[in-house]
């Protein structure tokens, strides 16, 4: 059955506390049978590695110049990308891939700033990390050494997984062979499949697909252990989330006879946790309850796959269904939207998840460096919660806001103390901090400033550059503290310096570094900063062009800037698009609404 969200209103239920559910103490996991049929867009070469490293699969991405998963499947089909940028056979593709890491991984040099007499060499046990010389490499090794095997277990991964996404690697499933409430841990449940499982490795490990799939790389193949283990951390990256869900639905004792269905969300859900999202997925939540009436499993978060994305229905769920579903968004603005308006029902567990994580930082020791490529554990609640954050007890908005005063002022940020308290207020609460601050210090938190100090500029490129471009993975804190502090003026010479140092604007590096409304909304504040006017002329015109008006969008924009610089977004309007503001408006929209917009607007 196709997976569908579904809509039901149901009373808000009392808040409850959340609780942690166990981790498995052991690599474990395998779902349904996958069929070989068109791979999912988000399944595509990356289940491992953002478990290992979070955020690599972004980053790989982003280095072959590929917006989104749907360009990297539009390729792997045999077609051409928007960007004219591709790869047309598996060995190039993971050349491709190792080249994400072509830089010095102590010294950070990129190949195209390396002297003449140098080249980048990649560690021969891993080979994923390189460096410029061996000076770098003796340097780096203490610290390389501790994730060296970790790492080469992720090199191993990234190919293996290609046997999941061809079908090649098909996972044995079906009814539990023992009473359910036998399976207590990760640790029964893995003895419980064992025999299974280790006929299925043994005959994948022997299989034709195995060495093809090493021929076309052009490496040597790993010795049999090495992919027996890679096998069964990728069974687990499958597994993990469903399994999970049934610890946790036992453990905090959620009633899955309920008719209609029982209600449990995913938030925080990424494109990691909707690979190779098919109707069976879910099938071993299944077989642990096996009298359950419904089972609804809703995926929030902003980078949540396409393929998941359905329409709701207010249908209730037949005994023995379990459906998938997926929300773009922020998990509040899902709150907002669907639970708290009755659109959906009230979820009776609410699962967050956490990319790699042991909780109480628990590894188990036959990992080097106490790091080890599980996947993501989640933190649980139960019985439906209407809300993560709860008004503070014994609040002062004036505290608060000389809390953030000191948190932001100076050099850098005290990032903890910002989370400590923007975390743990409610929204009106927030909304009279902010108010005090303004009171207290005449200003928001933004620079006002019309001044330019070029060696700040200069410093906070560097800075950007070595939080994004210039390092695995991307550090979000960076680009929030300098784009959301510093006033415009500053900001537009610090893009006109980031773009000498790094040879690309730190617009196109923005778009490379993030996704979703994060990416949104610092493409935003750059726009602002190189031309305002432009920013705005382009949204009014998009609030007009095509069928219809959004309404919203034009009077906020037209109201809210007619005594600020609304002269200058008429005439940047009438340069960009050939045609004045008051014309557009004029044949866009009718009646009083349009001689009102025209009374602000002017001719």
């Amino acid at each position: 059955m196709a997976p569908r969200s579904q809509r039901r209103k149901h009373k808000k239920p009392p808040p409850v506390t959340p609780m942690v559910v166990i981790p498995p103490t052991e690599i474990s996991s395998e779902p349904s049978t996958l069929l070989k049929a068109d791979p999912s867009i988000d399944a595509l070469g990356f289940i491992s590695l953002d478990n290992n490293v979070p955020g690599l699969s972004q980053l790989i991405l982003q280095k072959l110049n590929m917006k989104s998963y749907e360009e990297y499947k539009l390729v792997i089909d045999g077609g051409t990308p928007v960007s004219s940028f591709g790869f047309q056979c598996p060995q190039e593709m993971f050349q491709r891939m190792e080249d994400t890491f072509r830089f010095c991984a102590y010294c950070k040099a990129l190949p195209c700033r390396l002297p003449d007499h140098k080249v980048l060499r990649h560690c021969k046990r891993c080979r994923n990390v390189y460096y410029c010389d061996t000076e770098c490499q003796r340097s780096d090794w203490p610290a390389h050494r501790k994730v060296c095997q970790v790492l080469r277990l992720v090199a191993v991964d990234r190919v293996m997984e290609w046997l999941l996404v061809t079908g090649d690697f098909v996972l044995p499933s079906g009814p539990w062979p023992c009473p359910a409430e036998d399976i207590q841990d990760w640790d029964a449940w893995f003895t419980m499949r064992g025999l299974q499982l280790e006929s299925t490795l043994n005959t994948v490990l022997s299989s034709n697909a195995m060495t093809m799939l090493w021929a076309n790389l052009g490496r040597p193949q790993p010795e049999p252990d090495v992919l027996y283990s890679s096998l069964k951390r990728l069974i687990t990256d499958v597994l993990s989330r469903p399994l999970t869900l049934g610890l946790g639905i036992r453990t905090l004792a959620v009633d899955v006879g309920k008719t209609g269905g029982s209600t449990l969300h995913i938030v925080g859900a990424s494109h990691v946790e909707t690979f190779l999202i098919r109707s069976g997925d879910y099938d071993e939540l299944g077989y642990m309850f096996p009298e359950h009436l419904g089972l609804r499993v809703i995926m929030v978060g902003v980078d949540v796959g396409a393929n998941l994305l359905q329409s709701s229905s207010p249908l209730p769920l037949e005994p023995g269904t379990i459906q998938l579903s997926g929300h773009k968004a922020l998990y509040h603005d899902f709150w907002e939207e669907q639970i708290e308006t009755g659109n959906l029902a009230h979820p009776d567990l609410v699962a967050a998840f956490h990319p790699g994580g042991f909780p109480g930082g628990q590894v188990p020791s036959q990992y080097p460096g106490g790091q080890a490529p599980y996947p993501s554990q989640p933190a649980m609640m139960t019985q439906g919660t209407q809300g993560t954050i709860r008004p503070a007890s014994n609040f002062d908005a004036i505290r608060d806001a000389e809390i953030l005063r000191k948190a932001m002022k100076g050099f850098g940020t005290d990032e903890q103390a910002i989370v400590d308290v923007v975390s743990s207020r409610s929204n009106d609460q927030r909304q009279q901090i902010k108010a005090a601050f303004k009171t207290m210090y005449g200003k928001g938190n933004r620079d006002e400033s019309q001044s330019v100090n070029h060696q700040m500029a200069q410093d906070d490129a560097q800075r950007l550059y070595q939080a994004g471009e210039g390092k695995l993975g991307t550090d979000e804190s960076c680009f929030n503290m300098i784009l959301a502090t510093r006033s415009f003026p500053q900001l537009k010479a610090t893009m006109e310096a980031y773009s000498r140092m790094a040879n690309r604007d730190l617009l196109s590096s923005v778009s490379r570094e993030f996704s979703g409304y994060v990416e949104s909304g610092l493409k935003t504040i750059l726009q602002c900063a190189l031309n305002r006017p432009a920013f705005f002329a382009e949204r009014l015109y998009c609030s007009m062009k095509g069928t219809g008006t959004d309404d919203s969008t034009l009077v906020r924009i037209v109201v809210t800037r007619s005594e600020i610089d609304l002269v200058q977004i008429k005439q940047m309007f009438t340069q960009m698009y050939q045609k004045t503001l008051s014309t557009m408006i004029a044949s866009d929209t009718s009646g009083d609404y349009r001689k009102l917009l025209l009374a602000i607007v002017g001719q």
